[in-house]
């Protein structure tokens, strides 16, 4: 659907009062074949099953970095940008951004996501230790 999008345009429908969004028509179109697509997957289940199986501790390492590349791979990849020796439109300049955008993810991940465990007991004790004199609990008027 994304190929035909991209290549005729995306259908619009003008909604007038029942409608608020444009690309209702468009939703029509991807809500199917999301479903498709779910089922599609159930049903190559029992074939993918074993090879998911098997490749279990690599899909996890990997997925271990996805919320920092969801976080951090716009700013890297722009450093990168600015850091390149090539104009953007250079096939270098995106293979540097692209490959040293994912190299960069996984090496912070490393670092932050992967140890998350580490930094939220550090955090913990940062922020369980006493900031001051402790405060009495006693309710009622003061003598």
């Amino acid at each position: 659907y994304e190929a035909l999008a991209w290549r005729y345009g995306r259908p619009m429908v003008e909604g007038g009062v029942y409608f608020r969004r444009l690309e209702v028509l468009q939703d029509a179109i991807v809500g199917p074949l999301f479903i498709a697509h779910l089922l599609g997957f159930n049903a190559a289940a029992k074939s993918l099953g074993p090879w998911l199986l098997r490749h279990a501790s690599a899909i996890r390492w990997a997925a271990g970095a996805s919320f920092t590349l969801y976080l951090c791979h716009m700013p890297i990849a722009q450093f990168l940008l600015a850091c390149s020796p090539w104009p953007a439109s250079d096939p270098r300049s995106r293979v540097l951004v692209f490959t040293g955008t994912l190299i960069a993810v996984f090496v912070f991940a490393e670092f932050t996501e992967r140890r998350k465990n580490a930094w939220r007991k550090g955090f913990n004790k940062l922020l369980a230790a006493p900031a001051g004199p402790s405060i009495s609990k006693h309710k009622g008027p003061q003598p």
